[in-house]
């Protein structure tokens, strides 16, 4: 799926919904099943649900949120900077095409 907003263009590969627990591998958690979850670092609240396919940035939910707000940061930062792409999970799907 291509999204768009505001001059921003992505190509997005969602995770199989049956795949979320490994869709978080490498953001929530490493290979070892070490938590990645730190204070300044990724959240507990954010649940990747799809990828950029061209940077292979995490797209990600605000679970915390009810409407869950959807944000991409940069991996390999060394911080995650999150980057809101739409209000909700809703919104982002309907803005594809």
């Amino acid at each position: 799926m291509t999204w768009e907003a505001d001059g921003y263009e992505i190509e997005v590969e969602f995770v199989d919904p049956d795949e979320l627990e490994a869709g978080q591998l490498g953001y929530a958690h490493a290979p070892d099943g070490r938590s990645l979850i730190e204070p300044d670092g990724w959240r507990a609240e954010w649940l990747v649900v799809a990828l950029d396919q061209l940077l292979g940035d995490p797209i990600f939910v605000d679970t915390s949120d009810g409407s869950l707000p959807v944000a991409t940061a940069a991996h390999g930062e060394g911080v995650w900077d999150p980057l809101p792409l739409a209000r909700s999970l809703e919104d982002f799907i309907r803005m594809g095409r």
